[in-house]
Parts: structure tokens; C-alpha cells; sequence
């Protein structure tokens, strides 16, 4: 089952190839390059099963930000946090059960069992 998957990073590179590993692995994808920009998506779009962003992102705010708005603005949003920074997950805690964090770098594997996991926590579409 693919994902709607709003994928949000600041790196044009890192966010191209992460696109093509999540589209590679069913998803549907969505990019935005910041916080803003992701949440201008999200009042858009209301069909995003899953927000993957960087936790450090320019642009008007970081990840930790957007997951705390997207979780308000959709309550049945999954936020997945990721960083080569594990540290600035601790925080991410304070957010609930909807958000997961994923170290980086990360293998293809890891993000689709991360997915798949979500996928298994997300109502199905009506």
C-alpha cells in the first residue's frame, strides 16, 4: 500500500533522492523545501497520510515546528523526524505516538519498514 508522503528537506540534492527512494518504493510524493512551504501543502492537500521531513530545516522554521503544526492541522497525520543529529530528537517525544524519528543516514530497507509500519497504523482512505 503506498503512502502520500509530503517530504520535506532543505537540501534540493538529498531531497531529489529521497524522493525517488520513496517513489521506488510505491509512494506517492510531494516536495516542499521548508516548514512554510510544507504547511502551505498541507492546507492544500488535505490527503497526506505522512509528513517525512528534516529536522533541521531553514526557511522559518525547523522540523520539530512543523511536526507540532501538521499534527494540528491533521489529526490524522504521522510525522516521521529525521536527522544525522540524534540528539535533536529528544524533544520529539513531547509530540506523541504520531511521530517517529529515523536516524540518518539511513538504508532504503529501514525507511520502508519505517513506512510500512506507519501504513499499518494509517486509516484506509475513503
Amino acid at each position: 500500500m503506498g503512502l502520500h508522503v509530503l517530504l520535506v528537506e532543505d537540501d534540493d540534492l538529498l531531497r531529489g533522492l529521497t524522493a525517488r527512494i520513496l517513489r521506488s518504493l510505491g509512494h506517492d510524493v510531494h516536495e516542499a523545501g521548508d516548514g512554510p512551504g510544507a504547511m502551505a501543502a498541507i492546507s492544500a492537500d488535505s490527503s497526506f497520510d505522512v509528513v517525512f521531513a528534516d529536522v533541521k530545516l531553514g526557511g522559518g522554521f525547523d522540523g520539530m515546528e512543523l511536526a507540532r503544526r501538521a499534527l494540528v492541522a491533521c489529526d490524522w497525520l504521522h510525522v516521521v523526524l529525521t536527522s544525522g543529529d540524534p540528539s535533536t530528537f529528544r524533544a520529539s517525544a513531547e509530540l506523541g505516538s504520531r511521530v517517529t524519528t529515523l536516524a540518518k543516514p539511513y538504508r532504503k530497507d529501514q525507511l520502508q519498514a519505517l513506512l510500512e509500519s506507519v501504513g499499518e497504523r494509517t486509516p484506509p482512505s475513503s
